[in-house]
């Protein structure tokens, strides 16, 4: 199994990472810059842009991938389990916090591509219980994956979004309903993007 953090420092983290994007939505002025080395980074000097060496997507990222570590690491049948299960949804508007911040800053497409899939791999194995969640639902998918079929350069990304999107698909169409099955689709990414 692989290591993760304790429950205590997680529910930090969740906090922390709230509170950095309620500040960078507050501060239009700071940026993210990646690829900066720490010794570039401006946080004091008014006169030039300021300036913080890392990326939001990442953190982003890594956020997510911690909680589905500490999932893997905790009793499915526990209390503690289905109490972290609830944060999903703050983890989701997170993802949703930082997709917003992306765009605003006009994000590349190749970062937009992988906060799209954070969103895909919260969004695609729930069933929609009401009619119109359903529709909204399926809307979204299409959205989501339309936009990574398009700008996605990797295959590893467009690949998962794929999965997701069939998986989604088969889910909210059962097969008695006009649509053919997937299993027997030459090619996926055409049947979806139709």
């Amino acid at each position: 199994m692989a290591v993760c953090m304790k429950v205590e420092i997680w529910v930090q983290l969740l906090t922390t990472l709230d509170k950095l994007l309620t500040l960078l939505e507050e501060h239009r002025e700071v940026h993210f810059i990646e690829a900066m080395p720490e010794e570039e980074e401006n946080l004091e000097d008014e006169a030039r842009a300021l300036t913080v060496a890392g990326s939001i997507l990442v953190i982003m990222e890594r956020t997510d991938d911690e909680f589905t570590k500490l999932l893997r690491n905790l009793d499915p049948h526990g209390t503690e389990y289905v109490q972290r299960l609830s944060d999903e949804t703050r983890l989701c508007t997170l993802i949703l916090r930082v997709k917003a911040e992306l765009d605003l800053r006009r994000a590349s497409h190749e970062e937009m591509c992988r906060i799209y899939l954070r969103q895909i791999e919260h969004l695609y194995y729930k069933v929609d219980y009401k009619k119109d969640s359903e529709e909204d639902s399926k809307l979204l998918m299409d959205k989501l994956c339309k936009y990574i079929y398009r700008y996605d350069t990797t295959d590893r990304i467009r690949t998962r979004a794929m999965l997701a999107h069939i998986y989604h698909h088969a889910l909210h169409n059962p097969m008695g309903a006009g649509t053919r099955p997937h299993a027997h689709v030459s090619s996926p990414a055409e049947y979806l993007t139709r």
